[in-house]
């Protein structure tokens, strides 16, 4: 067993614990995981003694980094082979391969730092080859689907066709799968081989079929919003073409008088007449009648 080879990162007491924010390990794969001065001191120096391992647990969704506590880290995760620990801005980064799955029984702090007793998670391998070869070809076209949604996809796609193992392929893409990061962890935590690359499958085709739903749903509603602009556009232009015509034939708004009859216009003052308009002779008055003297006249 794998365990037989390890030493602890301090040598003595357990693995040192290296807690994981917002991710899930996979065994087989490779991963770089930021830590503190203090951490990265003590892998570095483990790691100038000799091989060295540490224990990768998830911490719980919602947990504050300051008050990292054993109940805030899961149980199960993966035994990180140390490669390498580099200076970073803010502490060290350490690069790590996930060997294997394992069960945490996490220990009390010693100087500010959780250390695990770590127990090898046994696979069960209930899936026969040609199921295996057939699953893995249905995973990878799921993947190409969903990343064909996207431009410049291709660099991240390309590795997979060249991948043999379905946890391979687990452990590249599950990071960056838009999931709780519970249904991540939950994933790693299936034994049986069978079940967890079909929950895998499953979990793909869901993420494939809601972002199918999510793209068509956006065309939707952006070609109303291009239909609303452009029925506004050419009301806008309308607008303008009318208020054009009417400036040119002299009702436009800017005419005061635009929208008064030639009634309307001239009653109350008289037309002016020019040369080639001579003033009509008007009526002459007309002498007063005594009404007294008409009545005289007419016959009793």
């Amino acid at each position: 067993m794998i365990f037989t080879s390890t030493t602890p990162a301090d040598g003595k007491t357990g693995h040192l614990v290296l807690p994981l924010f917002e991710i899930v390990v996979f065994p087989r794969t490779r991963t770089k995981i930021p830590v503190g001065k203090k951490t990265g001191e003590i892998l570095s120096s483990a790691l100038k003694a000799g091989t060295t391992y540490a224990a990768g647990l998830t911490v719980r969704s919602g947990t504050e980094p300051g008050s990292l506590l054993p109940e805030a880290l899961y149980t199960t995760g993966s035994l990180l082979k140390i490669l390498a620990v580099q200076d970073a801005d803010e502490g060290y980064l350490v690069c790590a391969q996930a060997i294997q799955r394992v069960r945490a029984t996490v220990l009390p702090a010693k100087d500010g730092h959780l250390y695990a007793s770590c127990q090898p998670v046994e696979d069960i391998h209930d899936l026969d080859d040609a199921v295996h070869a057939e699953l893995i070809g249905d995973i990878r076209k799921t993947i190409h689907e969903i990343s064909s949604r996207f431009q410049g996809s291709e660099h991240f796609t390309r590795p997979i066709d060249q991948m043999e193992s379905i946890d391979q392929i687990m452990g590249y893409v599950v990071p960056f799968m838009p999931v709780p990061l519970a249904e991540k962890q939950a994933l790693l935590e299936i034994a049986s081989v069978r079940q967890r690359y079909i929950t895998f499958f499953e979990t793909l085709v869901k993420l494939k079929e809601n972002l199918s739903f999510r793209i068509e749903m956006a065309q939707k509603v952006s070609e109303k919003v291009n239909r609303s602009n452009r029925e506004a556009m050419l009301r806008e232009q309308l607008r303008l073409i009318q208020d054009e015509l009417n400036e040119m034939d002299g009702s436009g708004p800017a005419d005061a008088g635009a929208c008064r009859g030639p009634e309307a216009r001239s009653r109350g003052r008289p037309e002016p007449r020019g040369p080639g308009h001579p003033e009509l002779p008007r009526p002459a008055p007309r002498a007063p009648v005594d009404e007294r003297a008409e009545e005289g006249d007419r016959p009793q």
